[in-house]
């Protein structure tokens, strides 16, 4: 606590309240007070352990917590600081927590969540051992094993290809590196290469602990090296598949996504191009489609009888929704009645949109009612696809 704690005592003294004086002394109003007032009590005090959590405490729930949204005051906070002002307080309120001893009740607690998730391990371990069953970490855990076992298995492999590599978690990495022989490693006579292949983008098994971070270590490790050596990365960003519109589109909402970080790491983005050095890539852009991307949103609302009387009530989620997939409908129709065209990737040339070029993509298959009643208001033939297999299964 007392660490952490320093370092924000010391980043507001050193840094963020020289650069705010002037402000602060300038603005009276009451969203100013309060981090006014900290500033003046704090100013050239010599704070012990208990002065610096206090600080911290007032600074992040009473001092922050009222600050103009688009304020100069915020901004220049921010530029100080060299992140935004909420990421900052979020991840110091973080910070403040997990320094904090616990209290004996939440000792006890935890005391008592950890023998229960202790009991539970051991009968899912006593379960697999009496049924014979492994599971998929148990797999990886037991190839590493038997891999360091043997001092000379690596040998085995001369080339080792990793594809999917952003859902790649730490137990699996150990596999890699169990395998993977480097050039300047111990062994002077072999060394085997190692191919990983992923988009850092495409990342979706953080539920199953899969770490960008390990995909950042060995960016890092190519960016480290010089050009003539041994460690070399490629950067696949050239698009076969969408138009340029598409792909500024794209550029521009995920560059600005990207710069706040993703999964804790910070790597430059790299924007997408297209192929433009394809014979049929000014054929296809040439022809001029809009809006190449268009959103379709639906806000909950509130609905009240015709004549207002009782208590309004806040609209059904399934309502919303079979109004957005009823607008969805209507454009679907729009486009396909109006002559669009459409770029036939196997012909090299536009044709009018049929059908069976529309899709709708769903996180998951209980919205398929809302979608079935407004697409047959709208008179639209579709096929509902499940996860059963990968052929279309039901209308």
């Amino acid at each position: 606590m007392a660490y952490y704690a320093r370092s924000v005592w010391e980043l507001w003294h050193e840094k963020v309240f020289p650069d705010i004086n002037d402000i602060l002394s300038d603005n009276p109003g009451k969203s100013f007070e309060e981090l006014k007032s900290i500033a003046a009590v704090w100013k050239n005090s010599d704070p012990g352990e208990d002065d610096l959590k206090k600080f911290t405490q007032e600074l992040l729930y009473k001092g922050l917590a009222k600050l103009p949204g688009n304020s100069k005051l915020k901004s220049t906070i921010e530029k100080s600081l060299g992140i935004g002002l909420k990421e900052w307080r979020d991840t110091a309120k973080l910070c403040l927590f997990k320094s904090s001893c616990p209290s004996e009740q939440e000792k006890a607690v935890t005391s008592f969540l950890n023998r229960i998730s202790a009991i539970g391990w051991h009968c899912w371990e006593s379960l697999k051992q009496k049924e014979d069953i492994l599971s998929m970490s148990d797999l990886v855990h037991y190839a590493c094993k038997v891999v360091g076992s043997s001092e000379g298995y690596c040998r085995k492999f001369k080339h080792i290809l990793i594809d999917e590599f952003q859902d790649t978690d730490p137990l699996q990495d150990n596999l890699i590196s169990s395998l993977w022989v480097k050039p300047d490693g111990a062994e002077e006579h072999f060394h085997n290469t190692l191919f990983i292949v992923g988009d850092l983008k495409q990342s979706i098994y953080r539920f199953r602990h899969a770490d960008l971070r390990l995909f950042s270590k060995y960016i890092a490790m190519c960016g480290d090296r010089k050009e003539n050596d041994v460690c070399k990365y490629v950067m696949l960003n050239r698009s076969f598949r969408s138009r340029m519109s598409i792909l500024e589109g794209v550029n521009t909402v995920f560059g600005n996504l990207w710069s706040e970080g993703m999964g804790g790491i910070r790597v430059p983005y790299e924007p997408l191009c297209g192929a433009d050095e394809a014979e049929w890539w000014n054929d296809r852009n040439n022809e001029e489609i809009t809006p190449a991307i268009e959103s379709l949103v639906s806000v909950i609302g509130i609905i009240q009888d015709d004549k207002g009387n009782g208590t309004p009530k806040t609209e059904k989620i399934s309502d919303a929704r079979a109004r957005l997939y009823a607008e969805l409908g209507r454009k679907i129709i729009e486009i396909k009645t109006s002559g669009r065209k459409i770029w036939n990737k196997s012909e090299k040339k536009f044709d009018e949109v049929k059908w069976m070029d529309f899709a709708v993509l769903v996180p998951t298959r209980t919205v398929y009612p809302e979608i079935e009643k407004a697409f047959d208001a709208s008179g639209i033939p579709y096929v509902l696809c499940t996860n059963r297999s990968y052929s279309p299964e039901g209308k």
